[in-house]
């Protein structure tokens, strides 16, 4: 559904005054937002399609152009790093689970003694 709004937004709605298509795109995968936008409707539930009824219900901030820029510059390099810490995190997890498997091997053969 977050991926629906993203392009709903960005590709089939024109904006006023200039936007920063990826300012949007964050914002509008926040969960805060999502969750204002259930609150329009039983849309999600009931099977009824995302309308633009639901949509003007939520009220979207606009600053200005240049602070759209900056702040999609800021979650850019922040999930830029956060994807790093992740693969990170994900290898020492394989890395946890390979060494678990040879200490559980190496018990139940008798080459480490358990206490």
């Amino acid at each position: 559904m977050v991926e629906r709004l993203h392009t709903l937004f960005l590709y089939n709605l024109r904006p006023l005054q200039g936007i920063s298509p990826v300012f949007y795109g964050y914002l509008l995968k926040l969960l805060s937002y999502i969750t204002t936008l259930q609150r329009t409707g039983n849309f999600i539930r009931g099977g009824q399609s995302l309308n633009f009824d639901n949509l003007s219900q939520v009220d979207l901030f606009i600053p200005s152009l240049e602070e759209q820029k900056g702040i999609a510059m800021y979650f850019k390099k922040f999930m830029v790093s956060s994807y790093g810490e992740i693969d990170l995190l994900q290898q020492q997890i394989e890395k946890l689970k390979e060494y678990q498997t040879t200490l559980f091997n190496s018990s139940v053969t008798g080459n480490i003694k358990v206490i």
